[in-house]
């Protein structure tokens, strides 16, 4: 299959701040990866692509957490088959601070790539 994202992704698991209701939803998600244009975050909330959500995460690399706005570009929704490792909503960032995404940037740029896919055996990528 080939990758259709223009920026390579990153593991990143750790808990987003969700700052705004969209649809009766907001509160935390888990990330799963980033890339310095968007991340993946785990979520059985009712998105919709198009919708937009301030999040605000803390990077394991960085003392200050990050806020962004970010689109929904992309919902995977549960149904049989697909491991919960995939159910969520892919963001792509849209506004943030130029110190906010120099940390993004400066995480991507030392965390290892994540490579595949998350199986339907729910296992994780792989990383190198």
């Amino acid at each position: 299959m080939r990758e259709r994202r223009g920026a390579s992704r990153r593991p990143f698991q750790g808990e987003v701040e969700i700052l705004e209701e969209v649809r009766g939803h907001s509160g935390t998600a888990i990330a799963r990866d980033i890339s310095t244009t968007g991340m993946f975050l785990m979520t059985v909330a009712p998105y919709e692509v198009g919708d937009e959500v301030t999040i605000r995460f803390l990077l394991p690399s960085s003392s200050c957490r990050i806020e962004v706005i970010g689109t929904v570009v992309r919902v995977e929704t549960p149904h049989e088959g697909i491991p919960s490792s995939n159910v969520g909503v892919a963001l792509r960032f849209q506004d943030a601070d130029e110190w906010a995404l120099a940390e993004v940037n400066r995480y991507v740029e030392k965390a290892p790539q994540v490579v595949g896919m998350v199986t339907s055996s729910g296992s994780l990528p792989r990383v190198r």
